[in-house]
This record gives structure tokens, C-alpha cells and sequence, in this order.
């Protein structure tokens, strides 16, 4: 597996191997002792979470599944995992329609992280080239983006109806997204399986204090008006007073 390099719209976060700020591991706390739904304001380093509850799971001993996840968050964490000593054999694979089917159920049965499409998901649980009684459980990124009809909540339904063992922890750093509609936050917590919600926004304590050490320098620069400009301002304030 290569790995490539991308930017990162969040918050620039310390290296792979650097521990991470105090209210992250706070978070990351909480969401493994729980089935939830983690929502971090933006830019506060989500990525940086997803990087530090998938790499534990790396080993042959787990099977854990990764969804929802857009091209350019697959290629920073798997660039990420790369900066941390994860060796190439462990990183994740993107399991997609290019996979045939007997490639996907050795892959299944080789355990680790996968970076699966939901709709090759769907199809191979249907199917039962994937072994759902062995899985570890479930992380969905995006989560304000999965819907009832979606096939993220069917293969997540069926993974229920035929286990309650196994995880889901499910990620979002788009808060305004969840409270869009009626009960938004409720229907996408049913249809990810979770009941607990985990809320850290800007305002929260342990973050104002962590960011409050490092407050932003901020410049303002001024233009001065030409002399047209100013002519225009006057003439648009006289035509308001009239």
C-alpha cells in the first residue's frame, strides 16, 4: 500500500507519533468506553482521533471496519499511520469494486483495519463472504452525512440484527449538519446504533483552556478610499437618505 500525502482542512495537529492535546485524549477516552456518536467542533483535530482509534486495532487480532471516509481522509491517515512506524503490511486497504470477491473474503479473514465501501459492504454481507460474527465492530467517519436510506445504515442494521457483540463508534466534526431538520441528532444516533452522545465544542472547558495557551495574533490592515471611491460612497449615502 502507498502512501500518499494531502492536506488537512482541521486544525494543524502535532506529528503522528506526538501524544495528542489533553481534551482530545479526553474525548478519545470517552468514545472507547461507549457506543457513540463523537461530535468535535470543526478544526479541533478529528483526524487526529480517527488516526488514535483505528491504529490500536492494526493487528490480526481484530477486524474492524472503516466507513464513510472521503478519499482525502484515506490518504492522510494512511500517510499519518506511515509517520507513526505502522509497518506497510498493516496499513489499511481500500476495499472497493476493484477487489474480486475471493480477494475480499481473504482479505475478511486476515483481520486488521479495512477501508471498506459501503456498497461493496452491503453486497458481501448479503452475500456472506464477510464473517460478521468476527468483527470487532464498526467506525463510521462523517456521521452527520449517513441517512436512513443510506447503505451505511443497512449493512449497520444487519450487522445488529445478527450480533450485539462487536463496537460502533462514530465521528463528526460538523455539528451545524446535526441540526438541520427535525430531531436530526436522534434519527442519525438510531441509525448508526448508538445511545450515546459525546459533545465537545469550542466553549467546553477543557478546550477553551487547551487553546486559550496559544491565542491567535491577529492584524488588521486598512485601505484608504481613492478619491472616486469616496465620491461613490457620498452620492450611494445620498440616494439612501432620499
Amino acid at each position: 500500500m502507498n502512501k500518499n500525502k494531502s492536506g488537512n482542512a482541521t486544525l494543524s495537529m502535532p506529528s503522528a507519533s506526538a501524544t495528542l492535546p489533553p481534551f482530545l485524549e479526553a474525548a478519545l477516552a470517552e468514545l472507547l468506553e461507549h457506543d457513540a456518536l463523537l461530535v468535535l467542533a470543526k478544526g479541533l483535530g478529528l483526524q487526529a482521533v480517527l488516526r488514535r482509534l483505528v491504529q490500536p486495532c492494526l493487528g490480526a487480532e481484530h477486524l474492524v471496519l472503516l466507513l464513510n471516509t472521503t478519499r482525502e481522509e484515506e490518504a492522510l491517515l494512511l500517510h499519518e499511520l506511515g509517520l507513526a512506524g505502522v509497518d506497510d503490511a498493516l496499513l489499511p486497504p481500500i476495499i472497493n469494486n476493484e477487489w474480486s470477491a475471493a480477494q475480499r473474503v481473504e482479505r475478511y479473514l486476515r483481520g486488521g483495519v479495512l477501508i471498506v465501501t459501503a456498497r461493496i459492504l452491503v453486497v458481501d454481507m448479503l452475500c456472506e463472504r464477510l464473517p460478521i460474527g468476527c468483527l470487532s465492530g464498526v467506525v463510521v467517519a462523517n456521521a452527520h452525512r449517513v441517512s436512513e436510506s443510506s447503505n451505511i445504515a443497512f449493512a449497520l442494521r444487519m450487522y445488529r440484527q445478527r450480533t450485539r457483540a462487536g463496537f460502533v463508534r462514530a465521528l463528526s466534526d460538523e455539528p451545524a449538519a446535526l441540526l438541520r431538520g427535525f430531531s436530526r441528532v436522534e434519527r442519525v444516533m438510531a441509525t448508526l446504533f448508538v445511545r450515546k452522545l459525546l459533545l465537545w465544542p469550542r466553549f467546553h472547558m477543557a478546550v477553551s483552556s487547551c487553546l486559550s495557551v496559544c491565542q491567535p495574533e491577529v492584524e488588521e490592515i486598512t485601505v484608504p478610499l481613492s478619491v472616486r471611491s469616496v465620491g461613490m460612497q457620498h452620492a450611494l449615502l445620498e440616494v439612501r437618505l432620499r
